[in-house]
């Protein structure tokens, strides 16, 4: 199993770039190189988003509405079974407390690991929900 996690992570960097270069030569080409939405991490405003989709030729909207979209849908489930298969591959939170070590075995660092391990986990499930409830809210647009 960590010989399929290893592959999975080294398919989702490739397909990443990949994405990348694809978003990058046949979509920012066609609109004066401006950044596709995606690939914005600190988010845009109305006013960055018109000025992309102005500047966005016919060619470079075909290529972004087109087989483009559906490979960056795959990118994030390819992104989810590499992090789902790690975590079961490398589990940190099981050697960070285990229940075999007993009250006298853990200490403050020990719990304090794994109190912040189970709020990641809470806080990842918050957001994969949210995001979830907010896509079905909203529907897709085209």
């Amino acid at each position: 199993m960590t010989r399929v996690f290893w592959a999975l992570i080294a398919l989702s960097a490739i397909y990443f770039v990949v994405l990348g270069a694809w978003s990058t030569w046949a979509i920012s080409a066609g609109a004066g190189w401006l950044p596709i939405f995606d690939a914005r991490v600190l988010g845009y405003d109305q006013e960055q988003a018109r000025a992309f989709l102005l500047a966005l030729s016919p060619e470079g909207l075909a290529s972004y509405k087109g087989l483009f979209r559906e490979a960056d849908t795959v990118f994030p489930i390819l992104l989810a079974a590499t992090l789902v298969l790690g975590l079961l591959v490398h589990h940190p939170w099981r050697r960070a407390v285990s229940l075999g070590l007993g009250p006298e075995g853990i200490d403050e660092d020990v719990v304090s690991i794994a109190a912040r391990l189970t709020m990641l986990k809470w806080f990842g499930y918050a957001v994969a929900l949210g995001g979830l409830g907010f896509g079905l809210f909203r529907g897709r647009r085209a």
